[in-house]
């Protein structure tokens, strides 16, 4: 463990840290990264139950309760070591780790292929306004089907780039996170992670302007798998009339 790090549990009441490494089990680390427990996060420990376990931490505005086994795998740093959090930030995630996974699984098919057609996906939480932004790119000539084994229907459509070039375009279900709550939803994750075939060459991520913090935070989970992504910042003009103001 690096110098001057210590686990949650070791945390006395009332001391506040912050965030450095996130080491549980990959779905426990994936749902506790959901909940706002990112590398660079600052917390405070507020009580722990009668018999010790579990602990109540205080993050983001909000209290969560965790078991000392999980929270004896999340690495703090001191308020104020920016350089230790700084090296988190270069590290790997759980979403990282699963989009990884699913490139080397396709590895071998892809050097099977003749061609690669960049494939470009449009994500963003339900009701964003992801397919308008789809059939604005597509001039809204999809080519629909299902998805196999699901009766999800799939939006695709494959345009010409202006220096003559083809990208698929691809309109997912909506989600809110990488953690499927509903077949739909698992259908965007695997887009996203690459399980149903190529990984992505990009992602749009469509954001309602009015609910920002929703959105972005679908971004960064993204952003954490490494795939270039674009932020499309949608129903800015909603968001404005209500004193919301943007910086083109």
């Amino acid at each position: 463990m690096h110098q001057g790090l210590r686990t949650l549990d070791q945390l006395p009441i009332g001391t506040s840290a912050v965030v450095h490494h996130v080491g549980c089990d990959r779905p426990v680390a994936r749902r506790l990264m959901e909940m706002g427990l990112l590398p660079g996060t600052r917390l405070e420990t507020v009580r722990r139950a009668p018999l010790g376990d579990p602990l109540k931490i205080r993050l983001r505005g909000y209290l969560l309760s965790l078991r000392l086994a999980d929270a004896a795998h999340i690495q703090l740093v001191p308020e104020g070591r920016t350089d230790i959090v700084e090296e988190a930030g270069n590290g790997a995630t759980p979403y990282r780790f699963a989009a990884r996974e699913a490139r080397e699984a396709n590895d071998a098919t892809d050097a099977a292929h003749t061609t690669h057609v960049p494939q470009v996906l449009v994500a963003g939480n339900a009701n964003s306004g992801k397919t308008t932004v789809f059939n604005a790119l597509t001039g809204a000539r999809a080519q629909v089907s299902n998805y196999p084994g699901v009766t999800v229907t799939r939006s695709s459509r494959r345009v010409t780039l202006p220096d003559g070039s083809g990208v698929e375009i691809v309109d997912l279900p909506g989600t809110y996170s990488l953690s499927a709550h509903s077949p739909d939803e698992q259908v965007a994750v695997d887009e996203v992670l690459g399980r149903r075939g190529d990984p992505p060459d990009a992602v749009i991520v469509v954001v309602d302007s009015g609910a920002l913090e929703r959105g972005l935070y679908l971004v960064l989970q993204i952003a954490e798998t490494g795939v270039p992504v674009i932020v499309a910042l949608n129903m800015i003009d909603e968001a404005s009339a209500g004193g919301a103001d943007f910086d083109a």
